[in-house]
């Protein structure tokens, strides 16, 4: 997935700046527990990807290589659309999780909420568009 890599090159700078100020110090403690945050991110990034190709395989098996090549685009289209919420996450989760006010974090989720909400409504009726229209196409 292009999102988590895409958010980490768009928040670096904002991190280099604010780390220079300061000299990092290594955790021990601070490591393990992070290691095993990254590992249950990791490994369910990875039963989602599998449970997408295993997904076009049986369509392949059930329905024949035309239906699967169409799953396979309607499936990358889905994950195309869901690539921007995650990447707008990626950005604001060190400033979220900065935030001691509640009030604060609530205002700043229902922001870009709305945000994300004003970008995605084009593209899911674009999208709704097109499936109506070819239909007809897919059987």
């Amino acid at each position: 997935m292009p999102a988590v890599p895409l958010g980490a090159c768009l928040s670096a700078p904002c991190s280099t700046a604010r780390l220079a100020s300061r000299q990092p110090a290594y955790t021990p403690l601070l490591l393990r527990e992070q290691v095993g945050v990254a590992a249950r991110v990791n490994l369910a990034m990875l039963f989602s990807f599998l449970v997408l190709r295993i997904d076009v395989l049986m369509v392949q098996y059930m329905l024949g290589p035309e239906r699967a090549g169409q799953y396979s685009v309607a499936a990358s289209m889905a994950d195309y659309v869901s690539m921007l919420p995650v990447v707008v996450a990626t950005i604001l989760f060190p400033k979220f999780s900065s935030m001691l006010d509640l009030g604060q974090r609530l205002q700043l989720v229902k922001k870009a909420s709305f945000c994300i909400g004003f970008v995605m409504l084009p593209v899911l009726v674009f999208s709704a568009l097109l499936n109506r229209r070819h239909r007809c196409y897919l059987g």
